[in-house]
């Protein structure tokens, strides 16, 4: 902006670089154990979505966007996501669906059947309200977290 607005001649970031010997940080890839061990540790709800994540590849926005009537058969169509407490098309404005494992399918039915078989039209993860999805920063904080905590995954 400043070369634009002529109150520079040079851009004098362009001649910034990262030398081949500068410390970066190690970057933590989860193990096989990892991945697991938060499915062993969580209830039914919480593991339902960290599995959304983790194996259907959902964003958490779109995991928490879901209602029941996406949920079709062995996939789920993502054509919505909660983001910032409203609801919004998803990051890149396109429809999809995530193919859904067989052990995916199985948990789904278990939290359906532990959600009371609700309408089509009820949130999959709704608040305490039951009128609105649950909040990210809710399940993480209060429920996720802690018990990640515990295992030694923070």
């Amino acid at each position: 902006m400043a070369i634009a607005e002529d109150y520079a001649r040079k851009n004098p970031a362009a001649l910034l670089f990262t030398p081949n010997q500068a410390r970066r940080s190690a970057k933590r890839v989860m193990t096989e154990k990892d991945v697991r061990t938060p499915f062993s540790t969580l209830e039914v709800r919480e593991q339902l979505v960290c599995r959304l994540a983790t194996i259907a590849g959902m964003r958490p926005g779109e995991i928490l966007g879901l209602k029941w009537r996406h949920v079709k058969g062995d996939e789920i169509e993502i054509e919505q996501r909660v983001y910032r407490g409203q609801i919004d098309t998803p990051k890149n404005g396109l429809t999809r669906s995530s193919a859904l494992s067989e052990e995916l399918k199985e948990l789904i039915a278990e939290w359906r059947a532990l959600s009371g078989l609700p309408r089509p039209e009820a949130w999959m993860f709704r608040s305490e309200t039951l009128k609105t999805p649950l909040s990210k920063d809710n399940l993480w904080r209060r429920h996720i977290a802690p018990r990640l905590a515990t295992v030694g995954l923070g």
